[in-house]
């Protein structure tokens, strides 16, 4: 019976309230009809009669309805929408009723006052009377129609998604109203879930809360919950915390949705579109990091910067970064003609307000070309992001990695010395420490530049060296890749069971890079604390819980082994280096062992000199002389190592 008459009301709120906005006029107009027939009424029961000759004559109905007349325009109870009534609509209306009261018994004193009129029976009682009479029918339609509101919507769809809001405070309620609010949400809130014991069994805004701990696959079975919301502010829940909602919920075969930043969400309205799907980065267990920019905006104040890479995905962070503080100038390079339109397109709005923005699509290994590049524009600072990454392709291509990490390097280096650069930030990767490849091996070497060129005290530019892992989300990230295998239906390919990576995200990595190049102040190799390695495999099976399959039973994972020059584990490290503090408790110094710098920078020349006159087996031989500690791992170039072994063991 209740089923069937939940059924009617649901039915009746789709037709009436679901396309239905009544104007602020009707609303304002049916209050006042509600206050006028309610005097009426308290007047005929309280003086037995329907009309009294004395209160006819003192025109208390006419003085009530103008009094709240009144009121009601003044606090404007009438513009708020029925359907969404809230704690501050029935605090107006309070406040419109109190105050009609007090106006009406001012002007009634005065009226006495004029016209001498004495009553024998207490307008005071019958006002006060009035007034509860008044804000229960009110409140209490308006509560009522959202009700059946609610009721209509939650019926609405059979494609609705059932949720639960981890949260049973203020944002879990902020974004439970902010779904009813919305008609287009497919959403339905079925109830509040949180850590707190004290909630357990309670309700809030009607909604039942229970422990997440007690959330199981029978109650997610019985309620047909989809999804859970993490409604809590970042500072009130640990980064483990959420890692480990994520994981119970991917086991749970449910999504995790959250809000980007709960204070900008809020600032912007409250769209429920900004709620998003939790990304891989919650993934990493760790917490993200957030610079402080109130040193580097001063010192970062009119200068002119050059970003080489400006494309790629740091650069291209580091980019949206720099157009936002107050620079004087930003030069954009890379080679990529594609790249830079989408660039450009991108910051398009910042471009109207900074017309000093350029974008130039050139190669850093043509000198000529950076050279009037330097000449014209004269850049303060130097972000270097151009380099060849991928380990296979470079491998394959040592004559490409040669130029793009080591010639591209030295010409920037060398320019901004010349033309007086007061900082230049390069950015290395890990994979740049007791290197097993090619790649590896190139950036280790343009590290080396930097160093030997800083510690020449005659030279004023400031070289300053980045190095960390992996980024997330990156062009050809592992991330990306597993996203394209798990919607195509797998496999998953991994190239080893224990194969580990240190991971970072984009925007970490760009403020890292940022920061760097201001409290470094020349010959530092900046080392991030990344947290503990991840094993991809590990990840894969994440990711795959994540779109709601199964490892190995849905999608499938298939080791391939190790790739040319890949190896199983990376470090930030050199054997010969150790870890300085500074006053950021997760960016770290490199201290580095003193290089020979005329010997290696001639032979870093020799190596860039009539570089495709040489064959490949002869430049790695040259990189591999240059890095003593490069290894090569599962490639083609092992033979030098055998025969420099060879020739170790028998000398």
């Amino acid at each position: 019976m209740m089923q069937r008459l939940k059924q009617y009301i649901g039915e009746f709120g789709r037709m009436v309230l679901k396309d239905h906005h009544p104007s602020r006029w009707f609303v304002l107009v049916f209050d006042l009809l509600i206050v006028l027939l309610s005097s009426i009424f308290i007047t005929s029961l309280t003086l037995n009669s329907f009309v009294n000759p004395i209160y006819l004559n003192h025109n208390y109905t006419g003085l009530v309805g103008l009094s709240y007349l009144l009121m009601f325009l003044l606090y404007g109870t009438n513009n708020s929408l029925l359907r969404h009534t809230s704690i501050f609509d029935i605090t107006k209306i309070i406040a419109a009723t109190s105050s009609a009261v007090i106006l009406f018994l001012t002007l009634n004193y005065i009226l006495n006052l004029i016209f001498r009129i004495t009553n024998s029976y207490s307008i005071i009682e019958i006002i006060i009377f009035q007034f509860f009479v008044v804000n229960v029918i009110l409140i209490g339609i308006r509560i009522f129609i959202e009700a059946i509101y609610k009721l209509s919507i939650r019926k609405e769809s059979i494609n609705n998604k059932n949720i639960l809001i981890f949260g049973a405070g203020s944002v879990g309620l902020l974004i439970r109203r902010a779904f009813i609010a919305d008609d287009r949400s497919k959403f339905v809130v079925s109830g509040f879930i949180d850590d707190n014991i004290k909630l357990t069994n309670k309700t809030l805004n009607g909604l039942r809360i229970d422990l997440f701990e007690k959330i199981d696959e029978n109650f997610i079975k019985e309620k047909k919950i989809s999804a859970i919301i993490i409604a809590v502010k970042e500072k009130n829940i640990s980064v483990n915390r959420r890692l480990e909602i994520i994981e119970k919920s991917a086991n749970l075969g449910i999504e995790v949705f959250e809000l980007p930043k709960v204070d900008l969400w809020i600032n912007a309205g409250m769209d429920v579109k900004q709620i998003k799907k939790v990304t891989i980065e919650a993934l990493l267990g760790r917490e993200t990091i957030n610079l402080n920019f109130e040193r580097i905006n001063k010192e970062i104040k009119d200068k002119i910067i050059l970003v080489t890479g400006a494309a790629g995905s740091i650069g291209s962070e580091i980019s949206r970064t720099l157009v936002k503080l107050p620079i004087k100038q930003l030069i954009l390079l890379d080679q990529s003609e594609t790249g830079l339109f989408d660039l450009k397109n991108e910051l398009s709005s910042e471009i109207k307000k900074n017309p000093d923005i350029e974008i130039i699509l050139g190669d850093v290994s043509n000198r000529i070309f950076l050279t009037k590049i330097f000449n014209f524009y004269r850049p303060n600072i130097v972000f270097n992001a151009a380099a060849y990454k991928h380990v296979p392709i470079c491998e394959s291509q040592p004559h490409e990695a040669v130029r793009v990490n080591i010639m591209g390097t030295v010409n920037l280096a060398d320019l901004s010395i010349v033309s007086n650069v007061e900082k230049f930030v390069m950015i290395s990767t890990d994979k740049a420490v007791n290197p097993t490849n090619v790649m590896g091996s190139t950036k280790r070497i343009a590290e080396m530049y930097i160093q030997i060129l800083s510690a020449n005290k005659s030279v004023k530019t400031q070289f300053i060296t980045t190095r960390f892992g992996n980024v997330l989300g990156s062009n050809g990230s592992v991330v990306k890749t597993f996203e394209q295998q798990i919607k195509k239906g797998g496999p998953i390919t991994v190239t080893h069971p224990e194969i580990t990576r240190y991971f970072m995200t984009i925007p970490e990595a760009s403020q890292l890079v940022i920061e760097a190049g201001f409290i470094g102040k020349g010959g530092e190799i900046f080392i991030f604390d990344m947290g503990k390695p991840h094993k991809i495999s590990d990840l894969a099976c994440e990711m795959i819980k994540q779109y709601g399959y199964e490892p190995g039973q849905d999608i499938e994972i298939i080791y391939t082994g190790l790739r040319p020059g890949e190896k199983l584990y990376e470090e930030l490290l050199t054997k010969s280096e150790e870890n300085l503090s500074t006053h950021n408790p997760k960016i770290y110094i490199s201290k580095a062992r003193p290089l020979e710098s005329s010997d290696s920078i001639n032979k870093i020349k020799k190596l860039i000199e009539n570089l495709y006159i040489k064959k490949e087996i002869e430049i790695v031989e040259e990189l591999k002389e240059l890095v003593p500690e490069y290894i090569s791992n599962n490639s083609i170039y092992c033979v030098l190592d055998n025969k420099r072994s060879e020739m170790e063991t028998n000398y």
